[in-house]
């Protein structure tokens, strides 16, 4: 586990000392050891917790380099090089950048970030991976240009906190934040995927990978071909993340996931070598809440009798407010997740054990894709027997309507179609869908336009002199909504959502905070590079999501867990807690005049939310306003 930081002043004058100390300060924990790189009008500086048995940092003399950097397909780098098999991985990125620059950043699989300065010609150039696992924040202020891995050390140097507007509108309103904002006007994040150069011209950023680069791969062989590629790369992304000399956990929720995660790593360790798993139980909940939460029975099915140290967190006992405060510490900004109380508890949890490793399946059902989408593709071909045949297979496993489903996936298409498609497929609908679910799902779309088209009714959160301040286009916010025409599309959209990295930098903050690495196999760039090339009815068929994964797990996932139709949903917890514990704090900060919420925040439309026991929709404007009231 590393940390790193870093200032390079304009004019080469040389670094403040106070600066250097506050954000070495900002970026290690007492156990680490933190090195640094001294030139004129530069500080580079790195953090290395050495539980972790990571190599010190190298003091190059032309070219030093920092970063938080872990090489998944090194033997792949060490050929194209021609290195020897010890290179470090950081060496290994500072020879890319020499020999290849973009599309030697493009090919790794890793996770990284980084930063370079090259003494000759006065360059700094930094990097993130593809998908954004290792942060990377800089400020580009008067007279010096900062960046850190983590924000509240940048925080230190920085003279300007004034809050991003627009950013807070997103927040407000649940959009996706762009790529590059936090909630500081002076700091930005490197984008994923982003190679960053800093020089005398100034500050220029360059994309070297995009998901978009994906699209028309075709994965070749029959269904138990791919099955088996799949089976072996999803194994190697587990066994790459831990090999390590330091004991290592897994998050273990019991859904399709976690459960492959932690049971492909276990399969892979040596007999006898415990792996530690972290789980959440709702014991305590009533019925029907807790078959909707509690995913005990799931998990005791995998980690029974096995090489597992389980550890269980009775989680129906925690509050959604749990640890709230010290999650706003360790970020420095408002969060996202309305569960975080849960990431904080687990990783808590683990760090009171022997594991510094803790792998998840952190959004597998993104990076592998559900394969709901395979329906839009099916109603675009009109080939509405298997459209239905899939239908009445979801709606047989998960108790769903078929009208809904008709409207949700097939309606669409067949209202944009041509006046002679639309006849020429009659048909087939009436033949294989029957009239009445299209009917009830045609009636149900009208309204839904009707309502669409009656003015802009949508109640926002944000206050009126909010959305006068930046311009707020809630449609064009929204993004677009044609619907999808394949589900390999949809897959490649789900990938450049914007909310990727943002989601990974809140677990790897809170990993960081007691002590631990949080690795994430799902997002390892073969592996999604093969799932997104897969024919689209081996993610769903049969009305069974994720397929392939379910078929590539056999023999290491027991079957009851592998074959399991639902997953579970945190939500009831969360709104029977907030319905309990919520209100009081609500009515406390409603009541705060230390706390100017108003310019932020509708407050009738939040009395209302709150009124109404809206916790979720209500959840990002309490975190704000307790966020302002600690900065006041």
């Amino acid at each position: 586990m590393k940390a790193f930081a870093g200032i390079v002043t304009r004019d080469g004058s040389p670094v403040g000392e106070e600066q250097v100390s506050v954000l070495a300060a900002g970026i290690a924990r007492p156990s680490d050891h933190v090195s640094f790189y001294r030139d004129r009008g530069v500080v580079l500086i790195q953090a290395i917790d050495r539980a972790l048995h990571d190599r010190e940092f190298s003091n190059a003399e032309s070219s030093p380099l920092v970063g938080d950097v872990r090489i998944h397909n090194r033997q792949d780098v060490l050929r194209r090089l021609a290195l020897k098999s010890d290179t470090p991985d950081d060496e290994l990125i500072r020879r890319l950048l020499d020999t290849d620059r973009d599309s030697g950043l493009a090919d790794l699989a890793g996770d990284f970030a980084f930063a370079k300065w090259d003494a000759g010609s006065r360059t700094l150039t930094g990097g993130r991976d593809h998908f954004g696992v290792r942060p990377f924040y800089y400020t580009d202020a008067p007279g010096f240009f900062a960046f850190a891995s983590n924000l509240p050390a940048l925080l230190t140097v920085v003279q300007d906190e004034d809050l991003d507007q627009t950013r807070i509108a997103q927040y407000l309103e649940l959009h996706p934040a762009d790529e590059d904002r936090t909630f500081y006007r002076c700091i930005k994040r490197l984008p994923r995927a982003h190679r960053l150069v800093l020089s005398d011209a100034g500050l220029q950023l360059h994309r070297y990978w995009s998901p978009d680069e994906f699209s028309g791969l075709r994965e070749p062989g029959s269904d138990e071909d791919v099955i088996g590629r799949l089976r072996e790369t999803f194994v190697e992304a587990v066994r790459c993340r831990i090999d390590t000399d330091v004991p290592v956990g897994s998050f273990l929720s019991g859904g399709l996931d976690s459960s492959s995660v932690a049971a492909t790593a276990r399969s892979v360790m040596p007999a006898g070598k415990p792996l530690y798993t972290f789980s959440a139980i709702f014991p305590g909940l009533d019925q029907p809440y807790r078959d909707l939460v509690d995913e005990s029975a799931f998990i005791k099915a995998l980690t029974d009798g096995k090489d597992y140290e389980s550890s269980l967190t009775e989680a129906d006992r925690l509050t959604p407010l749990e640890g709230l405060q010290e999650l706003l510490e360790i970020h420095a900004q408002p969060i996202d997740p309305p569960n975080a109380y849960l990431d904080y508890a687990l990783y808590g949890r683990a760090a009171e054990g022997p594991a510094r490793v803790v792998l998840d399946g952190l959004e597998g059902d993104v990076t592998l894709s559900h394969g709901i989408h395979y329906l839009d593709e099916l109603a675009v071909q009109g080939d509405w027997r298997r459209f239905f045949r899939e239908a009445d297979a979801i709606c047989s496993r998960l108790s769903g309507d078929r009208g809904k489903i008709f409207a949700d996936y097939a309606l669409p298409h067949v209202a944009s179609s041509s006046r002679g498609r639309f006849i020429g497929g009659l048909t087939g609908l009436w033949t294989h869908g029957g009239t009445r679910p299209m009917l009830r799902a045609l009636k149900r779309r009208a309204r839904a336009w009707a309502g669409s088209t009656a003015g802009s009714s949508r109640r926002l959160l944000i206050s009126p002199d909010l959305e006068k301040s930046i311009d707020w286009d809630d449609a064009e916010a929204t993004g677009p909504t044609d619907p999808v025409q394949s589900e390999q599309e949809a897959h490649i959209g789900y990938l450049s959502g914007s909310y990727i990295p943002s989601v990974l930098e809140f677990t790897h903050a809170n990993a960081r905070h007691f002590g631990l690495e949080a690795r994430h196999p799902m997002f390892d760039i073969r592996l999604v590079k093969l799932a997104v090339g897969m024919r689209s009815d081996l993610k769903l068929r049969d009305g069974w999501n994720r397929y392939a994964l379910r078929e590539a797990m056999a023999g290491i996932v027991p079957d009851d867990v592998r074959w399991r139709p639902e997953k579970a949903t945190l939500a009831p917890n969360f709104d029977l807690k907030m319905a309990i514990h919520g209100k009081k704090m609500i009515d406390g900060l409603m009541q705060d005049h230390a706390v100017d919420l108003g310019q932020y925040v509708d407050l009738e439309a939040f009395r209302d939310l709150s009124d109404r026991k809206r916790f979720r929709r209500l959840w990002p404007a309490l975190v704000l306003a307790l966020y302002l009231k600690k900065t006041v």
